[in-house]
């Protein structure tokens, strides 16, 4: 995993530059690996290509993980190296949190003081990113939503050596919670309802609850 040390500073809330051309979403989930080529168009992106495999047994094993992400391109005869992951497990959290009308360069320490009501695992060895959604001056006093997102070290060191032991070319990372937002936001989906919407996301081992309030992710 020595060519991991490319990214320095991996953005796990997907903050990228715009893919130019043609670029890749992998799932890799407990039971199955997932690959969409996208390509960009003026409206947005069109699906190319997709490809689904078993996951390997044997846990997060990167060297097996990126075996079968490589195999799967090859009998797809999918081309695209760019590719961007999504992160999942116990090691990726994110929280949508109310703070005052700081700096962004003093959210991150707001965050860390409250790391132990937000976050399941230290922040020591842990990547932060956070969003700022909106803010609200109503009532006198200036509000913002922040969308943090936190991963231990190892996931994301973990995530971005399978990419490249498949030979891929990691471009981005995101946290799933952020993704299903970005996915609800760009669908339009329940931004005018008044009334809360659980979403299910039911995976072969786990089950994840995100709840939403007018299209914006608040759990």
């Amino acid at each position: 995993m020595e060519k991991s040390t490319k990214l320095k500073n991996p953005d796990i809330l997907g903050k990228l530059k715009r893919p130019r051309k043609s670029h890749l979403g992998i799932d890799i989930g407990t039971h199955t690996l997932k690959i969409l080529e996208l390509r960009t168009t003026a409206k947005g992106f069109d699906l190319v290509q997709h490809a689904v495999a078993l996951t390997p047994p044997g846990g997060f094993q990167v060297s097996l993980l990126g075996a079968q992400l490589k195999e799967m391109l090859q009998e797809n005869r999918i081309k695209t190296k760019r590719a961007v992951v999504g992160l999942s497990g116990k090691g990726v959290v994110a929280r949508r949190l109310s703070l005052p009308n700081i700096p962004e360069e003093e959210i991150q320490e707001a965050v860390r003081w409250q790391a132990k009501e937000l976050f399941p695992f230290s922040l020591e060895d842990a990547m932060l990113a956070f969003q700022v959604l909106s803010r609200d001056e109503s009532g006198g006093q200036t509000k913002q939503e922040v969308l943090v997102a936190a991963a231990t070290r190892e996931t994301v060191m973990e995530h971005i050596g399978v990419l490249q032991e498949a030979g891929l070319e990691p471009v981005g990372l995101m946290a799933e919670p952020h993704a299903l937002e970005q996915f609800w936001r760009s669908a339009n989906l329940g931004e005018d309802e008044e009334c809360s919407v659980a979403v299910l996301d039911l995976g072969a081992h786990n089950t994840n609850i995100h709840i939403f309030h007018r299209g914006k992710l608040q759990f």
